[in-house]
């Protein structure tokens, strides 16, 4: 599927320009080997003679594995990529959910304490962007962490290829790979979200009292911060719109 090569180029693609700007690009370093990955049979069976005559049965039948599957290390990351199929019914995807949450625990199983950054990517079939089944779909898989981490890419249409990279990214931003405090290195007007992005606060109550102190000039940021420290307060109290008042009035 030309969905999945698509993904793990953009990943790999990612991950060395980031290491090029990277102080230690070898923390990115990208292999397309499958270090100890799509194996069919649990480290533990292997240990004890799994799929062979006389040995231990394989807790997981390959049936119950998907067809293809791709894996990527990238530095101490290890990525597993597969597809959803082409069927949005709930019934299907997670089937095809468990067949690689099987295939991750066996991954995990192989890889000892890298597999905790172990990460699950799932392609729908092209087109699905715009589908409100595969939607409510992806939202249902990605909340299936019982092993790892899962994110969905919904591709656009084939004929949309050239949006592709721009879909794939949204989701690529999601994962270990997003650097939100590196300059962007693209220029012009067509990057102002993602250089706003990066350049915001990481801290979400940083960003929300620079929102508020912008409703105006007597609202400032330090006024900002005041209320926000009285309105995460567990117990607000009946004096609420007081105390409101009072850090409104309060100097800077």
């Amino acid at each position: 599927m030309i969905e999945l090569e698509f993904l793990a180029g953009s990943l790999a693609d990612r991950a060395e320009a980031l290491a090029r700007r990277c102080p230690d690009p070898a923390a990115l370093d990208v292999d397309r080997e499958s270090h100890g990955m799509l194996r069919k049979s649990l480290w533990v069976e292997a240990a004890m003679g799994g799929g062979e005559e006389g040995g231990v049965p394989s807790a997981v039948a390959e049936r119950e594995l998907p067809e293809r599957s791709l894996a990527l290390a990238i530095g101490y990351h290890r990525v597993l990529i597969g597809s959803l199929g082409t069927d949005p019914d709930l019934g299907a995807v997670e089937g095809a959910l468990r067949r690689h949450l099987n295939q991750a625990a066996i991954d995990w199983s192989w890889l000892g304490r890298a597999g905790d950054d172990l990460l699950l990517v799932l392609v729908g079939p092209p087109g699905s962007d715009t589908d409100d089944d595969w939607d409510h779909a992806r939202k249902v898989v990605e909340r299936n962490e019982r092993v790892c981490r899962v994110l969905v890419w919904l591709p656009p249409a084939p004929e949309l290829v050239g949006l592709w990279q721009k879909s794939l990214d949204a989701v690529i931003d999601r994962t270990f790979l997003v650097r939100p405090w590196l300059p962007d290195e693209k220029g012009g007007d067509g990057d102002k979200h993602r250089d706003d992005v990066i350049s915001a606060p990481l801290d979400p109550w940083a960003r929300l009292a620079a929102e508020l102190a912008d409703e105006g000039e007597e609202f400032n940021e330090a006024a900002a911060r005041r209320w926000i420290d009285i309105l995460s307060a567990s117990e607000p109290g009946d004096d609420l719109p007081e105390r409101l008042v009072t850090a409104l009035e309060a100097a800077p």
